[in-house]
């Protein structure tokens, strides 16, 4: 109904005005119909002001809003808290401010169970710029990218990368990670060390201490190396056997014969307690035939020089 105003009639008696119970009955009328748009049911007014009214739902200050509309630059975030807005550039855009007073700033984000009792893992961005994400999946799409605007001076410390068989296969369970020792790569896949990738730089700048190698009789030593064939067995978390059959060295057997020709040790741990496994050193062996032919060559000369 339209407002409903009492007459008060003419100053000052109030002739010609409401009675006292016309003047009520226009309060009573206007009251019921307040009540009625405010959601009293039962002739009293709800705590709070109900959220499908315009209200906030409750009493404390902590307001619900089943939609929660900005169409205005937010410009007065000089005090602490929490302040969004539209459209501050003249681009139509939305932005966030945190005035973050005496501390440490940044924003989280987060989800929580339905009684709010666990909560899954927060991405943060901080006051400085960084910006921390628990997991990244490029899932439902065909290729994931992360772009960044400033590609030369970007370093990404991630916890492993993942592959896969080619652009449509399956991603693998196990992540892998390459650690520069100053010297070669270590690869771990998971957190297994499971080699070394064998570069073979000899540029004499970064070598010292340059000698002969001792001497030794390198056609005994390559006659020491027991030659096998074996199949690979499933050992530690990311080692899987196979039915193909190989052609090699035993690792400690051939260390026994030439110290260099082996890294790490039998049965050695890393200091996480995981396996890490020996690896030949291929120059090691491959100068060790080197010296080998080098001594058949010589006998060959002197068996010609015999026959002279």
């Amino acid at each position: 109904m339209a407002r409903q105003e009492i007459n008060l009639g003419t100053a000052p008696t109030g002739a010609g005005g409401d009675t006292t119970r016309s003047a009520a009955a226009k309060m009573n009328a206007m009251s019921t119909e307040l009540y009625t748009a405010l959601g009293g049911a039962t002739g009293t007014l709800p705590s709070a002001l109900p959220i499908a009214k315009g209200g906030t739902g409750v009493t404390d200050g902590r307001a619900i809003f089943t939609e929660v509309g900005v169409q205005g630059a937010s410009g007065r975030y000089n005090i602490q808290g929490l302040y969004a807005g539209w459209n501050a550039a003249g681009l139509g855009e939305g932005h966030f401010i945190v005035n973050k007073g005496n501390g440490d700033g940044g924003f989280s984000w987060r989800s929580v169970n339905a009684g709010n009792t666990a909560g899954g893992p927060a991405m943060t961005y901080s006051y400085d710029g960084i910006l921390k994400v628990t997991t990244v999946s490029a899932s439902g799409v065909a290729v994931g990218t992360l772009a960044v605007s400033n590609e030369v001076s970007v370093e990404l410390p991630v916890r492993g990368i993942r592959c896969r068989t080619g652009v449509s296969g399956a991603y693998t369970a196990q992540s892998y990670n390459l650690n520069w020792t100053g010297s070669n790569v270590d690869v771990y896949i998971g957190a297994t060390y499971v080699g070394t990738m064998t570069l073979f730089g000899s540029d004499y700048r970064f070598k010292k201490y340059i000698k002969d190698a001792p001497k030794t009789s390198y056609l005994d030593r390559v006659d020491a190396y027991r030659i096998v064939t074996y199949q690979r067995k499933n050992f530690g978390d990311v080692f899987k056997g196979d039915d193909v059959v190989y052609q090699g060295l035993i690792a400690h057997e051939a260390q026994a014969v030439n110290p260099l020709a082996v890294t790490g040790e039998k049965d050695g741990l890393g200091e996480d307690g995981q396996p890490r496994v020996q690896q030949l050193e291929p120059m090691a062996l491959i100068t060790d035939l080197m010296g080998a032919v080098k001594e058949l060559r010589a006998e060959l000369a002197a068996l010609k020089a015999a026959q002279v």
